[in-house]
């Protein structure tokens, strides 16, 4: 016969953890001077100037 023990009541039994704000999950390196490189710059301004909207010629 098996039996189940159980340790703590059922409302204290949740099953999402509780934050820990001593022990971040995930550090963001802040990294000074990053810039978009020279290329990828030149194709967004080109694309920028590329995008019109359609016109007919009126007759």
């Amino acid at each position: 016969m098996c039996r189940l023990i159980i340790d703590k009541p059922i409302e204290h039994n949740n099953s999402v953890p509780s934050p820990n704000f001593e022990f971040p999950v995930f550090e963001v390196k802040e990294e000074d001077g990053e810039e978009i490189p020279d290329e990828i710059f030149r194709l967004l301004e080109h694309e920028g100037r590329a995008i019109q909207p359609h016109e007919e010629p009126l007759e």
